[in-house]
């Protein structure tokens, strides 16, 4: 099961609470996923100079990918977590039109840990996920983790799972299908955002895109919460993402999952956040589940937003105890 910051459990589909303005459509789950090896075996190519550049430019697509700002793109990448990221943000600008509706692939971006998709739509849509896929040039399908969209503007943020094998060092050529959108509008008497129904058609998007490389930061050092050991794996930083894995040692995630009563729906005993330097709570997500435990207790995979340098603090929260470590992020 994931969590977040805000106590909300991602294992369902939810809506924030909207206004006129800037809503999120859909959360989707952060599942719990086994890391996996793909084999890759290059085609052999000709010793001629062509041959070799069409090589470079099919399998190394990241030669070809323009990483500049997006246009008018501000406050998407600050609602994508990508505000320290914005000069490695791919400028696509791939437009499809289908029943009447216009979808542009304004930006992308992707490192270690995510794969972002930045959209418009004309008119303001969601997309029907069940009927969406994102695929690479080795026809890999990439799950979906999230999604938010801003009904004033049409701006869409799809977060997908990292890329593969060699996609993570090479860049990749992906594909975004859409068979189905549903139109997104205000609903005055009911004083909310609401979709309406299906409407079919044919949208597909295309984007090379440049892989963030991330660094590695100083673990930071062990502590105790309440008698219980908390030590910190390797943390890593690109210019958007921020990972680090905690582990609560002794603990289940049963455990970590319980709430202390307070007379209403209780009080989480575990949060996990990620402070920036300016004191904001920038946690993306971390998650708890089966596989997070350990012969030991639990490893907690943290994933935060990284928007400047600086000290970030890394805050765990165990029965009321807290314990704080810092990672200086460059």
């Amino acid at each position: 099961m994931s969590l977040d910051p805000l106590e909300q459990r991602l294992t369902h589909i939810e809506l924030e609470t909207p206004d006129p303005g800037r809503v999120s459509a859909r959360v989707l789950t952060l599942r719990p996923k086994a890391r996996r090896v793909s084999v890759f075996r290059v085609p052999a190519v000709g010793l001629g100079t062509i041959a070799l550049a069409l090589a470079v430019l099919y399998f190394v697509p990241a030669a070809a990918a323009a990483l500049a700002g997006v246009p008018g793109g501000g406050d998407l990448l600050r609602e994508a977590g990508l505000a320290g990221a914005a000069g490695k943000v791919t400028t696509v600008g791939a437009v499809a039109e289908s029943s009447g509706y216009r979808i542009t692939l304004v930006g992308a971006y992707a490192d270690s840990e995510r794969t972002v998709l930045l959209l418009r739509t004309s008119p303001s849509a969601t997309p029907d996920f069940a009927t969406m896929g994102l695929t690479d040039q080795f026809g890999r399908s990439y799950p979906m983790q999230s999604g938010s969209s801003d009904g004033r503007t049409g701006d869409l943020i799809l977060q997908f799972d990292p890329l593969g094998w060699p996609d993570g060092t090479t860049g990749a050529r992906v594909t975004l299908r859409l068979n189905s959108v549903h139109r997104f509008a205000y609903d005055s008497a009911a004083r909310d955002w609401r979709n309406g129904p299906p409407v079919a058609g044919t949208w597909t998007l295309q984007a090379s895109i440049g892989i963030d490389e991330a660094v590695t930061l100083a673990t930071p050092s062990a502590g105790q919460l309440g008698g219980v050991t908390c030590t910190f794996g390797a943390a890593r930083a690109s210019a958007a993402t921020i990972v680090i894995d905690v582990y609560m040692h002794g603990v289940t995630p049963d455990q970590l999952e319980q709430r202390i009563p307070d007379g209403g729906k209780g009080l989480p005993v575990f949060q996990l956040l990620l402070i920036d330097p300016s004191g904001d709570v920038v946690t993306q997500s971390y998650g708890l589940s089966p596989a997070s435990q350990t012969s030991d207790g639990t490893v907690i995979h943290l994933v935060g937003f990284r928007s400047v340098p600086g000290n970030y603090t890394v805050r765990v929260v165990y029965q009321g105890v807290e314990l704080d470590r810092v990672l200086r992020v460059p």
